[in-house]
């Protein structure tokens, strides 16, 4: 089905996606990773913070119903994550 100037996604004899369909715009974003190690008696151990899609960028939008597999109703892509901290700390044994 084509609305408003979408473009129609081209499928095999058995209903895989082959071609077509509307671009999607990259998906870039800025992660980041923080690292501290403690003095010569925690030598080895770090202590550390991550950041995942530091500036909580949203992904460019996806209309579901290009990827739907003929006839099943599933999806062939998988949404981005929003922004994710990961504290922890690592150690030497």
């Amino acid at each position: 089905m084509v609305e408003h100037g979408d473009q129609p996604v081209v499928v095999n004899a058995a209903g895989v996606p082959a071609g077509g369909g509307d671009h999607i715009g990259s998906f870039t974003t800025v992660d980041a990773h923080l690292s501290y190690s403690p003095g010569a008696f925690l030598k080895g151990t770090q202590v550390f913070l991550d950041v995942t899609n530091l500036f909580d960028r949203n992904p460019p939008f996806v209309e579901p119903q290009q990827f739907q597999r003929k006839g099943t109703g599933t999806t062939h892509f998988s949404p981005a994550r929003r922004r994710v901290f990961t504290v922890g700390v690592r150690g030497k044994f």
